[in-house]
């Protein structure tokens, strides 16, 4: 079986010199010299002005961006359904409330425009809005900073899948994933950057149970990376071109090979660095998924059912582009849209075979529903 993710680690023997370091300086956590190496040169990565917050994961990122901005137990939060279920479940473990819009057709990311036409109908209550880089494609930091300032409401981007590609502006908290998959994974980690340093000192606390000089003075929990976490990080940085350069390589064989197949679309994004490959055909994703399968070729439904149509959000509010509850962009890329193999191993003959088993699945050629291919 041709696997959909392959994880690019760096090599055992790269990893030693750093843990004799940790060894050496008797720090395994809480804040040690390995993750303060790391934590800088992720702030050089991000660009002039960036705090650097790492964390143990992207979901502690988002529930520790979520808890500083100080919003009243319940208040509502605007987020598309079109995401992994840990968006949400960070909103949920914040005490807020999460409150469900459809996304852009084209890029498939909640946009400014459709989180202003929700925010009136959502009501007086709506304290902060989570746009989500799907699958990697960045949303509009600038757009956003001024939605803030227009709305009054906060904004925190869950970024899982893009970091290197998605920008920082004012007033924005952004959450990254460095799980073992992403473009730059360390095995498990995240982050929560930013332009405002002392939000991103506050972000600190609460991942180390609210402490700060040996008293709680604010709610917390245990979200801190650990050392030798940290070292793979630095290790990863260090390999990040390397890795980017193969993975553009694979992106671009697939964006000239899937361009001659009427009847597939790719998400519309400015880049070629993604973090998955995602295709809408017209057809079930699960007609697709059992054609490939037959042909030994992993594929993965990604947000599918997206949270709209999972049992634990069954309550939630939805706000759909008429004002009514129907999300008819989400539910067409969730029964329609396919996650394909995408990592830097793959070779030219891997995606001739993927795109192959693709041009042979069944009525594949018919155009996807809510748009043209």
């Amino acid at each position: 079986m041709l696997p959909v993710l392959v994880p690019d680690m760096p090599p055992p023997e790269a990893l030693m010199p750093l843990l004799e370091a940790i060894a050496r300086s008797g720090r395994f956590t809480n804040f040690g010299p390995m993750v303060g190496r790391f934590e800088r040169d992720l702030a050089d990565l991000l660009g002039p002005g960036a705090a650097v917050c790492t964390t143990s994961s992207c979901t502690a990122a988002l529930e520790a961006a979520l808890g500083v901005l100080d919003l009243a137990p319940g208040t509502a939060v605007l987020l598309p359904s079109f995401t992994f279920p840990a968006t949400a479940l960070a909103v949920c473990r914040a005490g807020l409330r999460p409150v469900f819009c459809d996304v852009d057709p084209q890029t498939w990311t909640l946009t400014p425009a459709i989180a202003r036409d929700a925010l009136p109908r959502a009501g007086a209550g709506t304290g902060a809005v989570v746009p989500v880089a799907a699958f990697g494609c960045p949303v509009p930091a600038d757009e956003w900073s001024a939605f803030s300032r227009d709305t009054g409401a906060a904004v925190v981007v869950d970024a899982a899948a893009a970091l290197g590609r998605q920008g920082l502006a004012d007033g924005l908290l952004v959450a990254f994933s460095l799980h073992a998959t992403k473009p730059l994974g360390i095995g498990e980690g995240g982050l929560v950057a930013g332009r405002d340093a002392d939000r991103i000192a506050r972000v600190r606390r609460a991942i180390n149970f609210g402490l700060e000089n040996g008293t709680v003075t604010a709610g917390g929990f245990n979200g801190k990376l650990s050392e030798m976490a940290a070292a793979v990080g630095v290790l990863q940085l260090a390999r990040r071109e390397d890795v980017a350069r193969r993975r553009l390589a694979v992106r671009q064989a697939y964006r000239a090979a899937l361009a001659r197949l009427p009847g597939v679309r790719l998400q519309r994004d400015d880049g070629d660095a993604a973090a998955v490959l995602v295709v809408q055909t017209g057809v079930p994703a699960e007609t697709v998924a059992a054609a490939l399968a037959d042909a030994g070729i992993e594929t993965r439904r990604w947000y599918a059912p997206p949270l709209h149509r999972q049992p634990r959000f069954a309550g939630c509010r939805r706000i759909g582009p008429d004002g009514g509850p129907d999300l008819p962009v989400t539910d067409g890329l969730a029964d329609r849209a396919i996650g394909l193999p995408f990592h830097g191993f793959l070779t030219p003959d891997d995606v001739g075979r993927v795109v192959g088993a693709l041009a042979a699945a069944p009525d594949r050629h018919r155009p996807p529903a809510g748009g043209r291919a």
